[in-house]
């Protein structure tokens, strides 16, 4: 018969999360279900996947839903914690946005009252025009750099793209959660290799994003 590992296919995505989230568990689900191939080691370290396990072992429906099960637990964390990161970035991004439109609405203010005042037949001072011009230039450039950092700065990784990348894998993970739910209540003990692949999926597209916001991968 087939060995899990070849059904299952590359699980690197999934045994990294587990070793940087659940070392303890990844070590007890590797001695207790050892057809399943892993090992307590980083995939990016060793350069590829695990070697499949040699002869024939007969799939245990048992340690692919556990391995499924820790595999939806460690997603859901990644996923939370890149959302918290996304959320300040994005904070952060739009503090910057309403400076500099603040202070472009004071200098507009302040270079308006200077144009009434010189209509009217004041004694406006040119260097009073320079510094209301100088400043409302600068908002302009801190508008511009929030919204380049926004949209266009790290390409793939811009935090534009990266919250487009999280509303996806929010939906994705809520579907595997739908099939994992539906599992458990059918028994349908074969239907958690697809979840097992699905998960290994999320969770590498959760390590580019979360290699893109500086956090451990």
């Amino acid at each position: 018969m087939e060995t899990v590992v070849a059904q299952l296919g590359n699980m690197n995505a999934l045994q990294d999360a587990l070793l940087r989230r659940a070392p303890a568990l990844l070590q007890q689900l590797s001695a207790r279900w050892p057809e399943l191939g892993l090992t307590a080691k980083s995939t990016r370290t060793l350069g590829a996947a695990a070697d499949p396990v040699t002869g024939a072992v007969s799939p245990s429906p048992n340690a692919v839903q556990e391995l499924a099960e820790a595999g939806l637990v460690e997603a859901r964390a990644d996923l939370s914690e890149v959302l918290d990161t996304l959320g300040r970035r994005s904070r952060r991004l739009a503090l910057l946005k309403l400076l500099s439109s603040t202070v472009a609405l004071l200098s507009t203010g302040g270079l308006l009252a200077l144009l009434l005042a010189n209509t009217a037949g004041g004694a406006g001072s040119s260097f009073t025009h320079t510094v209301t011009a100088a400043v409302a230039f600068g908002s302009s450039c801190l508008s511009l750099v929030g919204v380049y950092l926004e949209d266009f700065s790290g390409g793939e990784g811009s935090t534009k793209k990266l919250r487009d990348l999280a509303n996806t894998l929010v939906r994705n993970l809520s579907d595997v959660e739908g099939s994992m739910r539906l599992a458990r209540a059918l028994q349908q003990s074969d239907a958690y290799l697809s979840i097992v692949q699905s998960l290994n999926s999320l969770l590498a597209e959760l390590q580019f994003a979360r290699a893109q916001l500086g956090l451990p991968i």
